[in-house]
This record gives structure tokens, C-alpha cells and sequence, in this order.
């Protein structure tokens, strides 16, 4: 449960909620006072084969262009919230287990 409440403690708060419409301090308070009900959405959701089918997108922002050139895009992905605190989790499983097992291959 610390490591969700954790995960969740991450996510910067005062920023416009994501695609899903949930803000952060939402997710935040429900992973401090409800994390079984999270994880068992998470676990539900891992279960069913949906959490790749959870709404995300690419917005392409230009950066600059002038009269001689194209335009230059820099995309960002937005990804709804329990999107993001599940990214998270996994993110940290994934480096304490490629620190244990001695780091990634210089080749």
C-alpha cells in the first residue's frame, strides 16, 4: 500500500486535470485513504486486459517555423490519471528489479 501512496505522492499537484478529468489531488486522497479500492481497480483492470486501452494521446505542439521551413512539432502524450499512477508503479518495480539484478548490460 506505501508504494502506491507513494506513486500517487509523485504526481505534481495544481495542474489541470488529465484526459479523464480526475485531477491529481483526487487520486492522491483516494490512495491515502482508500488504496485497497485503487489496487483492486488496477489489479481488475491488469486482470481484463484493458489497462492498454486506457485513454491516452499525442498532441503535437509547434515549436517554431518560419517562411523557409516546416513547421517543428514537439509532441506530448497525455494520459488520464489512474493511466499515469499505474505507469508509475510499474516504473518503480521495473528499476528495483533491474538494480537487483545488477543493472543494465553496457552493450
Amino acid at each position: 500500500m506505501a508504494e502506491l501512496v507513494g506513486a500517487a505522492e509523485e504526481t505534481p499537484l495544481g495542474k489541470a486535470p488529465r484526459f479523464d478529468r480526475i485531477p491529481a489531488e483526487v487520486v492522491l486522497l483516494a490512495a491515502q485513504t482508500k488504496p485497497h479500492v485503487i489496487l483492486d481497480v488496477l489489479n481488475r483492470l491488469l486482470a481484463l486486459h484493458e489497462l492498454q486501452n486506457m485513454e491516452e494521446t499525442t498532441i503535437l505542439i509547434p515549436k517554431s517555423a518560419t517562411a523557409n521551413t516546416l513547421p517543428v512539432f514537439t509532441p506530448i502524450r497525455l494520459l488520464n490519471s489512474m493511466g499515469k499512477l499505474y505507469e508509475k508503479l510499474i516504473k518503480e518495480r521495473l528499476e528495483v528489479a533491474i538494480n537487483d539484478g545488477g543493472g543494465l548490460s553496457e552493450q
